[in-house]
């Protein structure tokens, strides 16, 4: 902080040495003790006000609000008026009073609150938050920036997703109507013996007790393990519509781990974008439940558009082994027959890939039509079912 204006008191003290009149000398006292209070009052503000804010870091999804809280407190004995606050969301939408101007007294503590919504995904910041204010008589302006910045990491909107879950492993946690995949420890209940039911199923007791063959029936349940690979390379996507393609290739990938955490299964990521200011491809390791999804989801909403083409041996070594009754998603634009064959010959015995193409304006080679492809929608929930 800098005094620029004491400079004005040199004055007022050369007339109280120099001038012989006691009225004088009188008047330039009190001017330059009323400079030299200021001066000193406005350092003492400066000094004693510290500035806090919670958090300092969070994350919300597309349009949902979510508050933000900043301590003003004065650590001195003397009040401060007229204190200019004003705090920039930059492109974030801001629900409340994000500027305004305030009286601190002595050892005296506010809050300014205020919501933030995010309408695009991506990485943000608020603040640092700017305070204007000066010495009571307002001789000595000063301003400062404090309290650090808020980071908000702003999620894909998620939609709902639908698919259904036909073939997978035996003894899983999801219903199945296929009696393959029945679950000998899951019991269902018991029916008269029909010709080619396997012996070990009879149950010998009912069958004692009722005088004819009774078949023991289990459950069927079956699961899969999930993995996405989300490609956003701006090599592969069409020059039209690219931005609104990208994003709901992200919101679908979004969906589809959303739908895996909600069914109980394991699932994990690899996306072909830059991350961090890197281009490459990041692999997120399989995991359950909803608190394993976070950190793709903050991976999503830090990823930006790649340039060339996604390496589709550089996705299968980060990749790693794909485990057997796997559902592996492609979310991206449509790729040459080569490169999804090479993805194909990557799933086990028993796993399927699932192709959820980018909604562009774009021909499809007559080559990938043996191979089964889904169109993303442009709007709302994804129904594949």
């Amino acid at each position: 902080m800098k005094l620029t204006r004491l400079w004005f008191a040199l004055p007022s003290v050369l007339l109280f040495a120099l001038a012989p009149v006691a009225a004088i000398q009188w008047v330039s006292a009190f001017v330059a003790l009323t400079l030299f209070i200021s001066a000193a009052c406005s350092r003492l503000a400066w000094k004693h006000l510290r500035v806090t804010r919670v958090p300092e870091a969070l994350s919300c999804f597309r349009h949902q609000s979510e508050q933000i809280a900043i301590r003003i407190e004065n650590r001195g004995l003397l009040p401060i008026a007229h204190l200019s606050l004003s705090e920039p969301t930059g492109n974030l939408t801001a629900d409340g009073r994000t500027a305004d101007v305030i009286s601190l007294p002595g050892r005296g503590t506010v809050y300014m609150r205020y919501s933030i919504r995010g309408n695009h995904r991506g990485l943000y910041s608020t603040g640092p938050l700017r305070i204007r204010a000066s010495d009571p008589l307002g001789i000595f302006p000063w301003t400062m920036e404090s309290g650090g910045r808020t980071t908000v990491s702003v999620y894909p909107a998620i939609h709902p997703f639908h698919l259904g879950h036909s073939r997978g492993l035996p003894a899983g946690n999801l219903a199945s109507p296929n009696p393959l995949y029945a679950d000998p420890t899951r019991y269902r209940g018991l029916r008269d013996y029909v010709r080619g039911d396997d012996v070990r199923h009879v149950s010998w007791k009912a069958t004692a007790r009722t005088g004819s063959l009774k078949t023991v029936e289990h459950l069927p349940a079956l699961y899969f393990p999930t993995l996405v690979i989300l490609n956003l390379r701006s090599g592969d996507y069409a020059g039209r519509g690219r931005y609104a393609s990208v994003e709901r290739c992200i919101e679908c990938a979004a969906a589809v781990l959303r739908n895996a955490a909600d069914l109980g299964q394991s699932f994990g990521f690899v996306v072909s974008a830059a991350l961090g200011g890197t281009a490459g491809e990041f692999a997120f390791p399989s995991g359950n439940g909803h608190e394993h999804m976070v950190v793709m989801l903050r991976a999503m909403a830090h990823a930006d558009v790649a340039a060339g083409q996604m390496n589709i041996t550089s996705v299968l070594e980060a990749l790693g082994p794909v485990p057997p009754g796997s559902r592996m998603f492609y979310v991206g634009p449509a790729l040459p027959l080569e490169q999804l064959i090479r993805l194909g010959n990557a799933t086990q015995p028993h796993s399927e890939l699932e192709l959820l193409f980018a909604n562009e304006r774009r021909r499809m080679p007559a080559q990938i039509l043996p191979l089964p492809f889904r169109r993303i929608p442009e709007f709302g929930a994804f129904d594949f079912a």
